[in-house]
């Protein structure tokens, strides 16, 4: 069994005001919604799964139907929502004496030069979709290379619910009630190893830690 789940669920358009299925999904969906959505696919990768959720929309959309693909989490005891992803582009310093050859290298263990710190406190930001970030990556590189600047940019990608932590399980707040412990799961994109999964396609993406 695939980690992660490609999962069909129903989309209530006439009450969300929406006209036509959309490209995200118009919120967050309950896990109970999502425990009865319809098992499209398994995947143990990531962005193999995303490129199959987005094959499944992009039919949905062209046949007016009212369903929308989300990759689900299912190593959890609760089923988490991992899509839509979130893209954004953060810069990290070039190491010294390498040399791009295109737009989209990337430096030996580019994970390690992502400031994490950063990610969070930068919020809230304007989201990019996969198309967009990769475009943009692709100018900023360019501009990078022409002027022989010491930065270079990267896409990473946060995916919607955050992950409850495994240690310590729980902490307690100050009126002495236990609440799970939860981080957003980001990953670091590596768009010159761009997958060819499915019609949509995903680059490879790399945990950060």
């Amino acid at each position: 069994m695939g980690k992660y789940h490609i999962v069909a669920v129903e989309i209530a358009t006439e009450k969300s005001g929406l006209s036509e299925v959309p490209a995200h999904a118009p919120t967050a969906f309950e896990a109970a919604v999502l425990e009865k959505g319809t098992l499209l696919a398994e995947a143990d990768q990531l962005a193999e799964a995303v490129a199959k959720a987005d094959d499944f929309n992009r039919d949905a959309r062209e046949q007016g139907a009212r369903r929308f693909a989300v990759v689900v989490d299912r190593s959890a005891a609760t089923a988490r929502q991992c899509t839509p992803l979130t893209y954004r582009i953060v810069s990290i310093k070039r190491p010294k004496g390498w040399e791009p050859t295109g737009p989209f290298d990337l430096p030996e263990r580019a994970a390690e030069l992502v400031d994490l710190a950063s990610l969070g406190a930068a919020e809230p930001f304007a989201p990019l979709d996969y198309t967009q970030a990769l475009t943009v990556l692709g100018g900023l590189n360019r501009q990078s290379r022409d002027h022989q600047t010491q930065q270079w940019y990267v896409v990473v990608a946060r995916e919607m619910a955050p992950a409850a932590e495994q240690t310590p399980a729980v902490e307690q707040t100050p009126v002495g009630e236990s609440v799970g412990i939860t981080r957003r799961v980001w990953y670091l994109l590596c768009p010159e190893k761009q997958d060819t999964i499915g019609r949509s396609g995903h680059a490879p993406m790399e945990p950060l830690a």
